[in-house]
């Protein structure tokens, strides 16, 4: 029996299908042709880019609490920092909604109220979540995080790390 996955998303009204099988294709196929002719339909196929692992996300809180305590900040307040100055310009790169918004609030810094501008960036940071982010832009955040602690010289654990 081939796996499919598949969820809907209320707040886009869409349905989102892995297909890892040709039996899986075969069947996205058959639920095309069935779609109603008499309306439009968009259809978008990209290539499946697997969520963030929980021993990355792990391995990550880690890392900020190690952070923190070195310079006597929090998790939370290193967390922070760290989705301003790293996870924001990888989603921006990514994510071409996301970098219309941020684009927006950088057009009210330069028309004169730097105040709310920072305001409203630093809601876009508190927003903004690694929950969301690919495995690879996982993997690249952590590695701008990694460069940080050795130009800081804390030493990190690494994956695997005994507790």
């Amino acid at each position: 029996m081939g796996q499919i996955s598949t969820f809907f998303s209320k707040r886009h009204n869409v349905f989102n299908r892995v297909l890892r099988t040709d039996r899986n294709r075969k069947d996205l196929m058959e639920e095309i042709l069935r779609l109603e002719a008499n309306k439009v339909w968009s259809v978008a196929i990209e290539e499946y880019q697997p969520q963030r692992t929980i021993n990355q996300n792990s391995l990550m809180w880690k890392w900020e609490t190690v952070i923190g305590n070195e310079l006597g900040e929090t998790k939370d307040e290193i967390h922070f920092r760290h989705k301003r100055d790293y996870l924001k310009p990888i989603y921006e790169r990514d994510d071409p909604e996301f970098a219309e918004t941020v684009e927006a609030v950088r057009a009210v810094h330069r028309e004169g109220s730097p105040e709310l501008a920072r305001t409203l960036m630093d809601k876009i940071v508190r927003l903004i979540s690694t929950t969301t982010a690919k495995k690879a832009q996982l993997s690249e955040f952590m590695d701008e995080i990694k460069g940080e602690a050795r130009y800081l010289n804390i030493t990190l654990p690494q994956p695997g790390y005994a507790e």
